[in-house]
C-alpha cells in the first residue's frame, strides 16, 4: 500500500509541473530551462558563510521553497487572488488570465 501511495504522489507531481510549464513557458523558455539547476549549498543545506539565506537563493530555489511549504503556498495564493481583484492589469496578464480560467474550469468540474 505505502509504495502505491508514493507512485500517486509521484504522478501527481508530475502532472502540477507538467500543466505549470504548459501555462507559463514559452517554446523559448522551455528550451532553456534545461540550463537551470540548484546549487549545491541549497542541495545540502550549508548557508554557514551567507549572512542572510534569502538573499543568497536563486529565483528557482525560492520557487521551489513556496512548493515545499503548505503556508508559503496559501500566502502566495491569496497575494494572486488580491492582486486580481485589486490590479485589473494585473488580472488582464496573458497568464493570471491562463490560471484564472483553468482554475474555474476545474472548479466548475466539482
Amino acid at each position: 500500500m505505502y509504495k502505491c501511495l508514493n507512485i500517486q504522489n509521484l504522478y501527481q507531481d508530475i502532472l502540477f509541473l507538467k500543466k505549470s510549464v504548459m501555462l507559463l513557458l514559452s517554446k523559448e523558455q522551455l528550451a532553456a530551462i534545461q540550463l537551470v539547476g540548484y546549487t549545491s549549498q541549497y542541495l545540502t543545506g550549508d548557508f554557514k558563510n551567507y549572512k542572510d539565506k534569502k538573499q543568497m537563493k536563486s529565483y528557482f530555489e525560492k520557487q521551489q521553497d513556496i512548493l515545499n511549504s503548505c503556508d508559503l503556498q496559501c500566502k502566495y495564493v491569496n497575494k494572486f487572488f488580491q492582486k486580481c481583484q485589486i490590479d485589473k492589469n494585473y488580472n488582464n496578464a496573458d497568464v493570471n488570465k491562463r490560471i484564472l480560467y483553468s482554475i474555474k474550469q476545474n472548479q466548475a468540474k466539482l
